[in-house]
């Protein structure tokens, strides 16, 4: 449970409302799940419109381009939900893991990536690097850049 309480769909404004909408049914999209979904990171961002607008222009940027393999950002973003434990971030990101073909042995391996034979040198590299930016303060090096 967050500190902050979102702003309630009865209380949003009509943009807001419809950030929500859209966010629902991309979310349901992802997950392939029609459960109602509760989505505080973006009932949070909702008390400042115009950062939840910008926040959602980034996010649609950055998915329209990708710049890296779908299954090593998928590894990536998982990685990075699970150490800051996001129980939202952690169900979407295992859901997109999944669609890019990340193995379910794999999954349950992520806590041990270093170790585990399920996961090659680039994936141990990309989760490397996910782990050092999650971090605070960020401890990426030059060597793994």
């Amino acid at each position: 449970m967050t500190r902050i309480a979102g702003v309630p769909k009865s209380k949003a404004g009509p943009f807001v409302r419809l950030t929500y909408w859209i966010t629902r049914r991309k979310a349901r999209e992802i997950s392939g799940r029609d459960a109602e979904l509760r989505l505080e990171p973006i009932e949070i961002y909702a008390h400042a419109p115009r950062l939840l607008f910008g926040y959602g222009i980034l996010e649609q940027s950055l998915a329209s381009k990708p710049r890296v393999d779908e299954r090593l950002r998928a590894l990536a973003v998982l990685k990075s939900a699970v150490m800051q434990g996001c129980e939202f971030c952690r169900d979407i990101g295992s859901h997109e893991a999944r669609r890019a073909s990340v193995s379910d042995e794999q999954l349950l391996d992520l806590h041990r990536y270093r170790e585990s034979e399920r996961f090659d040198e680039t994936e141990r590299l990309v989760l490397d690097l996910a782990v050092g930016m999650t971090l605070t303060p960020v401890q990426v090096d030059d060597e793994l850049i």
